[in-house]
């Protein structure tokens, strides 16, 4: 199945013996968002209306690390009250790398803005160990045909390049 979203090819492969017909399953995560932009991304890709064809379903994983437990079970009880013809499954977890397992799209909406108390160099470190620890999630156990997209506040460019520089490392190590 390929599902050409955003401009790029995705090949997502469901889980066996569920309940689908003939509609495939796309893994999505959705990785530490700030609660509003996560509700307003999931009313965009379920709504009726929706950019995607009704032909995906969606399994959805969300971590978020600042989070509650509480209040990620309740954006995930919201998401299912939407009763989307795309909806597969939807789940928070406390694990990145649950999140992140056999996952074809991975969405990372961390805020890296820097805090006022933070020096520049404090501030590179946190963006760094953040990032390296989702490529290692993703390197790990993420689908061989997972793509990326890296949103949120602060610089994208710059955590783009730290996880494409951190999944390389892992590619050239397997050759």
């Amino acid at each position: 199945m390929n599902l050409n979203l955003f401009g790029f090819q995705l090949f997502a492969k469901g889980f066996s013996g569920q309940d689908r017909g003939s509609r495939s399953i796309c893994n999505l995560a959705l990785i530490n968002g700030p609660i509003e932009l996560i509700e307003c991304l999931l009313t965009q890709l379920l709504s009726p209306y929706s950019i995607v064809s009704p032909n995906i379903l969606f399994n959805i994983s969300i971590f978020n690390d600042s989070l509650s437990q509480r209040q990620l079970h309740d954006l995930c009880m919201d998401t299912i009250d939407l009763c989307s013809q795309n909806l597969f499954r939807i789940s928070p977890t406390n694990s990145l790398r649950e999140a992140m397992y056999h996952t074809h799209l991975v969405i990372v909406l961390e805020d890296f803005r820097r805090r006022i108390e933070e020096s520049v160099q404090d501030w590179l470190n946190r963006m760094e160990w953040k990032t390296i620890r989702c490529s290692e999630a993703l390197n790990e156990v993420a689908s061989d045909f997972c793509r990326i997209i890296v949103g949120g506040d602060g610089p994208q460019c710059y955590v783009a390049e730290v996880n494409r520089t951190s999944n390389n490392v892992r590619m050239l190590r397997s050759n």
